[in-house]
């Protein structure tokens, strides 16, 4: 998973037909572009996109859940899912969800 989409630099077929640009959100709502494989797993996925986000001081390091958004309700995805068998489809939107709601403490 990347954080830039960018085009087959051999301009053919290299197999990656599965990677898509999707949206995802911190839960601070900081977004960005990502480029996923839709065979890659739900939790995968979030483990990374947390990784990225923490590396740039967008947010803390925490457990998250992927939710898809589509026309504003957020479903969550089961972590054990392929983001294609959850729906998730090129330019889809999702949200980093915590696992753990934060606490003072």
């Amino acid at each position: 998973m990347s954080t830039e989409a960018k085009p087959d630099e051999q301009g053919g077929n290299s197999g990656h037909d599965h990677d898509v640009v999707v949206t995802i959100a911190a839960p601070n709502n900081a977004s960005r572009a990502f480029k996923v494989d839709l065979h890659d797993r739900v939790d995968k996925v979030a483990r990374e996109a947390v990784r990225i986000f923490v590396r740039a001081h967008e947010m803390e390091q925490m457990e998250c859940s992927l939710v898809l958004i589509v026309d504003g309700t957020a479903s969550t995805l089961d972590d054990a899912a392929r983001l294609e068998e959850a729906g998730v489809r090129k330019h889809s939107r999702l949200a980093l969800v915590p696992k753990q709601p934060k606490t003072d403490g």
